[in-house]
């Protein structure tokens, strides 16, 4: 016999409108979840003409509401969505008050353990997003986005960017590892063609990239100049072959050598979105 629980429940929701054969679903949010849930109260008007369909129409209304209520009281109201976490992600690497030596040759953030990775998160919280807390689903996915975003490191002093993929975890780790030494390649077994000069080819990363986030023709061509820059710059156009040198060469051009369209050299901010993009092409599934 299926449960009459969710039925039950909802009696106490279900309110006929005065003088129409229509009903509403109308509930309170609690008083202590009304500064979290941004509201008073939910009102449904059903399109049920009696109360028994009234009942069944309203059993979704039911759901959504207690589900908001459980994340609420969780502190995971209201829940953050990948891409809401990786630009809070973004606007924390640049927040981060850290000297040029404290950063990475790609700008990245750089943390001698995972505890100063976290104290400065919880920092940047505390100050720009204070509902996402520790111990909430929001936290966890805000971190793991972060992660990709800096460099933490280990016992041995060795720097490494988590939760990627190992081919930019080797590039990455290549780039911010001290001290210095010779590059060695990345370890991806299969070649990643990063740019076809043919704009009409669909199987290179830039390509594959602009279908899979179904990036305007514009980005296309702006993200397509910029990986041409680079194959152009090292000779190399296969993302697995791609080693700390490689990328270091590459910047040292973008910061040299090109310029603007007033002639000019490039900004910091063009450099970081060359870097960005090959950030994001290498972290994406292909």
């Amino acid at each position: 016999m299926p449960s009459t629980e969710p039925v039950c429940e909802i009696n106490r929701y279900l309110h006929q409108r005065p003088g129409r054969r229509s009903w509403w679903f109308r509930r309170r949010v609690p008083g202590d979840l009304i500064g979290v849930i941004g509201r008073q109260g939910w009102r449904y008007t059903l399109k049920a003409r009696n109360r028994e369909d009234a009942t069944t129409e309203a059993i979704p209304h039911l759901a959504e509401t207690n589900k908001t209520i459980e994340l609420a009281r969780r502190g995971d109201w209201p829940p953050m969505a990948s891409e809401e976490a990786y630009a809070l992600a973004k606007k924390w690497r640049a927040w981060c008050p850290m000297a040029d030596e404290d950063r990475s040759v790609l700008g990245d953030p750089k943390f001698r353990s995972d505890a100063w990775f976290l104290a400065s998160v919880d920092e940047f919280l505390a100050q720009h997003a204070p509902c996402v807390r520790r111990g909430t689903a929001a936290y966890e996915c805000f971190t793991d986005h972060a992660r990709t975003q800096c460099a933490i490191g280990d016992a041995n002093n060795v720097f490494r960017t988590a939760g990627l993929p190992l081919k930019w975890t080797d590039i990455g780790a290549a780039v911010m590892a001290t001290p210095r030494g010779p590059a060695s390649p990345s370890t991806a077994a299969r070649p990643v063609v990063i740019f076809d000069p043919d704009p009409e080819n669909t199987h290179d990363l830039v390509a594959q990239w602009a279908e899979w986030r179904k990036k305007p023709d514009k980005t296309k061509y702006q993200v397509r100049a910029m990986m041409e820059r680079l194959v152009g710059v090292t000779n190399i156009n296969d993302l697995s072959l791609l080693n700390r040198q490689h990328v270091e060469t590459w910047i040292k051009h973008l910061r040299e050598v090109e310029k603007n369209k007033l002639g000019k050299p490039l900004s910091d901010t063009t450099v970081g979105a060359n870097c960005d993009f090959l950030r994001i092409l290498s972290n994406s599934p292909f």
